[in-house]
């Protein structure tokens, strides 16, 4: 019950934010610089690059924000990079060697680490990938059969995660970022405040051109929606960054 009402309380608080004149589709806020500094120290000067390119993988978890979620399952997590893994190599023709273990890297500056690591592993290159997301919940009322017809329904609670993926191929040489993109994506569950037999609720979407996922309970639930929003907005990161990289990878070719 007190986790509940925590997330209540944060679903209204999330609200006066909104009232005052925020916007949930600018939350959560980037979290790279609080991993690579501030400013992000872009590579500014023209780099030669050639496909594939060889590079180490480092995925965060970021839940340090104020109305952050939990941190992801592992079994989310391992999703997570194993998607970025296989579509790096499809889109950008990135070929991932090694996946670095996060907790060695996982809180503060990690650029002074990852650079001290490059040096003794002979690395130049690494993809960082930063998940983290906004969640709120709040009571609702849910249609019996899940399509809303006319005011009542039943007591329960709209959860959305509005999820933020972010990206960056480092020379870990230099410290400096060759390439980098972000996607934001948004999911909402829905549950009921009784645990009632259903073969409605709990439900996860994403919008009406999606089919609804309906979870086995509602603790699988929450998992489901997170991962469901970080996955849409690593593909929405991934289309992003394969634009920029065709565009790095370009201007690098330029004069030869």
């Amino acid at each position: 019950m007190a986790l509940q009402g925590y997330r209540i309380l944060q679903g209204l608080l999330i609200g006066f934010i909104l009232v005052g004149g925020g916007c949930l589709s600018s939350l959560p806020p980037p979290k790279l610089p609080h991993y690579l500094g501030t400013p992000l120290p872009i590579q500014k000067q023209p780099v030669t690059l050639k496909e594939p390119l060889h590079a180490d993988l480092l995925v965060l978890n970021d839940t340090s924000g104020k109305y952050s979620p939990p941190p992801l399952s592992k079994d989310t997590m391992d999703a997570l990079t194993k998607s970025l893994r296989t579509n790096l190599g499809r889109t950008i023709s990135i070929v991932i060697e090694e996946v670095l273990p996060a907790q060695e890297f996982a809180s503060g500056n990690v650029l002074p680490s990852l650079q001290a690591f490059a040096r003794r592993q002979g690395k130049r290159y690494l993809m960082l990938a930063v998940f983290s997301s906004v969640e709120v919940e709040a009571p609702d009322r849910l249609p019996l059969q899940g399509i809303l017809a006319g005011g009542s329904g039943l007591v329960g609670y709209r959860v959305e995660n509005y999820a933020l993926a972010e990206l960056a191929l480092l020379d870990v040489r230099t410290g400096q970022i060759l390439v980098q993109a972000d996607g934001r994506a948004w999911a909402v569950l829905k549950r009921l405040a009784v645990p009632l037999a259903s073969n409605v609720y709990p439900v996860v979407r994403r919008n009406w051109t999606f089919p609804p996922i309906y979870p086995d309970s509602d603790e699988v639930a929450y998992e489901v929606l997170r991962q469901v929003a970080s996955q849409d907005a690593l593909e929405q990161a991934l289309f992003h960054l394969k634009e920029r990289w065709n565009r790095l990878f370009a201007a690098s070719h330029s004069d030869t």
